[in-house]
């Protein structure tokens, strides 16, 4: 069919993927001669024409801005993460300018508020300012000419003003506490039961009923009332109430953001994540400076295109603790014991306490060997099953001016969980070539050539039989390991190293020995008669060692007083 111009549709590329573009009014003379009738321009792609067939319903469909207009097809299409800077440029570029408002009766305008006055909280003003944030700048720059137009603007000074207005507000609103009448003369042999009454009168006037005297005849002083609820609460907030307090800080910028999605996560040479997590993309980040935060976060929900099913049950959403530097070598702050009391580290999302992991367990002087990864904390189950559009960050650190606990950045990122099972049958299918070779390697070059190498066909960690042998291509020892033994103890103590000698092992650096794995298939019923398997050349068979029967040594004993 022929579409109109400025229609939104569908096109489907070389690549087998469908873009969102629009169709523009072109001259006759560049629609002659090319297959089509139609000229539509990419929003991936923007300043280059393409002519289209639009009498072509498979490289061609129209473009839906209510979601509830959209086909099973098209839904998969908006979900596509390739096509997502596209949709959403398509979907800015869709949405009809606000209607202009006509001026409101002089009635009315008695009712408005004053000049100034900004029509949401404090705490919305930091919601709409991490919403912002969160999404693409040609987006970001829409909505927020939009709401210039509307008089509103989101920034840091205008927060402060309002939270300034709510705290004189909230100064006034406050209650003064009614005065205890002044205690009656009383003759001297009652002094000491008059002062206990005035103490009594005193902690009742604070609030605290139940701290009179129980010697008090007076009657109690009854407590001043509630204010309205918020009116006369205190400005820094208890841990655990999920709002945000005198300690907010603003989460970080989108150019902060982008340094630790290139360098950090998606570097040549990053390990930061554990291999049983993929790394898909960040969702925030905050910096903490030897002292308690409280930031928000976008939810997954509001920044991405999901389906009516949902996110997969492999998403996940992890807090990874970075040094100053950017360094995923430091960990979470350790308890430290003062005194009586012991100083740690504590982390709420949403009002809810999350436990910390432990740090690394590394053998005492190998250190500097360690391959470490970050030990994450999942809040999958706080945040992906809420619907609001942010969550809360409330990551507490004791007072100690003088004493340095923790400094760092808390990076909260979206990722997808690999099981140890899927990541070991990977790793057993990808390097098969490079092992070979890797082997010729060795065996034809280096001063000592071994020719035959002992290896026990038992895992040294379970003593069970083996089944993937495997071991690390810096690892000076013949001897392997059971390949799903080896990946679950790395990602249970997230130091991927060789058990047996603490060599380097992460997945790219494990060898596969597919000539012993081959012979394990072959002889599995033989495996509880072997001992050993030698190592051989390529060109000749393996050797295998049978177990020896031992015998059993009998002695007898004699009773000489019988």
């Amino acid at each position: 069919m022929k579409y109109e111009v400025s229609t939104r549709l569908w096109i489907k590329c070389e690549d087998q993927t469908w873009w969102p573009a629009k169709v523009i009014r072109a001259f006759e003379e560049c629609v002659n001669g090319v297959e089509g009738d139609t000229c539509v321009e990419f929003y991936h792609n923007v300043g280059e024409l393409y002519v289209v067939d639009s009498f072509s319903t498979a490289h061609a469909q129209v473009f839906h801005v209510a979601s509830a207009e959209r086909t099973p097809a098209e839904r998969e299409w908006f979900c596509n993460p390739e096509v997502r800077i596209a949709v959403e440029r398509a979907l800015s570029d869709a949405s009809p300018p606000p209607p202009a408002v006509a001026a409101p009766p002089a009635t009315a305008q008695a009712r408005c508020p004053p000049q100034g006055a900004v029509p949401f909280s404090s705490a919305e003003l930091r919601s709409i300012q991490v919403l912002l944030k969160a999404v693409d700048p040609a987006t970001k720059s829409v909505l927020a000419a939009q709401m210039e137009r509307e008089g509103l603007v989101v920034s840091n000074g205008q927060i402060q003003r309002v939270r300034a207005t709510e705290q004189q507000r909230r100064k006034r609103a406050r209650t003064a506490p009614r005065r205890a009448p002044p205690p009656s003369p009383a003759p001297p042999a009652q002094e000491a039961p008059r002062r206990d009454t005035e103490t009594a009168v005193a902690r009742s006037a604070s609030g605290g009923a139940a701290g009179r005297s129980a010697s008090d005849p007076s009657p109690a002083v009854p407590p001043a009332p509630h204010a309205a609820p918020g009116a006369d609460a205190p400005e820094r907030a208890e841990e655990g109430t999920g709002h945000f307090t005198e300690d907010y800080v603003a989460p970080a910028e989108g150019e902060i953001l982008e340094v630790l999605r290139r360098e950090v996560f998606e570097g040549s040479s990053a390990f930061v994540l554990s291999p049983v997590y993929k790394f898909l993309d960040i969702i925030g980040a905050v910096c903490v400076r030897n002292k308690t935060v409280c930031t928000s976060f976008p939810s997954p929900h509001a920044t991405r295109e999901i389906s009516s099913a949902g996110f997969a049950p492999s998403r996940r959403v992890l807090l990874v603790p970075l040094s100053e530097n950017y360094d995923h070598r430091q960990g979470w702050m350790l308890p430290l014991q003062m005194e009586s009391e012991q100083m740690v580290m504590s982390i709420t999302v949403n009002g809810t306490h999350v436990p910390l992991p432990n740090n690394w367990h590394v053998p005492a002087g190998k250190e500097a060997a360690a391959v470490k990864v970050a030990p994450v904390v999942d809040i999958t189950h706080l945040v992906l099953g809420e619907e609001d559009p942010i969550f809360t960050l409330y990551v507490r650190i004791p007072d100690l001016a003088d004493m340095e606990l923790w400094s760092g950045m808390i990076v909260c990122v979206f990722a997808d969980e690999v099981s140890v099972a899927d990541l070991a049958t990977d790793l057993a299918g990808r390097y098969r070539k490079s092992v070979e070779r890797k082997r010729t390697q060795h065996s034809s070059g280096g001063m000592i050539n071994v020719t035959e190498g002992y290896v026990r066909i038992s895992c040294p960690l379970t003593s069970l039989p083996m089944q993937v042998p495997a071991r690390g291509v810096h690892c000076e020892h013949l001897q392997c390991m059971e390949l799903l033994t080896v990946l679950t103890a790395c990602a249970r103590t997230n130091v991927w190293n060789c058990p047996i000698c603490f060599a380097a092992m992460r997945p790219s650096e494990v060898w596969v020995n597919y000539r012993l794995q081959e012979w394990l298939c072959a002889h599995h019923a033989d495996v509880a008669r072997v001992e050993y398997v030698v190592e051989t050349p390529l060109d000749k068979p393996l050797k295998v060692l049978y177990l020896t029967k031992k015998e059993m040594r009998t002695e007898e004993v004699v009773d000489v007083d019988a």
